[in-house]
């Protein structure tokens, strides 16, 4: 399993508790893992036409989309700015951009 692989690098990182506490757990990785392996067998491009109907009038109901400003969340690529325009762009109430937030908060800090 990779978890004993990555105890001997974990000193030298400085992840917060939380994530050291996770990158420990053989469970937790094996999950992660798992998850990863299954959206790489179904996800190949993200579905715009799904996005665009969750662009409702209704600001009760559909999906509304969080993204970290500036490079932060450089990793999305192109598809982030077509997801947002997909939802009516940040004019349109179904997008946040939040600046100086990293994509992994929960993990990082």
């Amino acid at each position: 399993m990779i978890t004993p692989l990555l105890r001997p690098v974990l000193p030298f990182t400085t992840f917060p508790a939380t994530t050291l506490s996770l990158l420990r757990s053989p469970e937790t990785v094996r999950h992660a893992l798992a998850l990863m392996a299954s959206e790489l067998k179904i996800m190949r491009e993200p579905d715009f036409e799904w996005f665009r109907s969750q662009g409702v009038a209704d600001a009760s109901s559909g999906l509304f989309g969080v993204w970290a400003g500036g490079n932060l969340d450089g990793w999305v690529g192109k598809e982030g700015p077509m997801v947002q325009s997909a939802l009516g762009g940040r004019d349109g109430r179904r997008v946040t951009v939040l600046d100086g937030v990293p994509h992994a908060f929960c993990l990082s800090e």
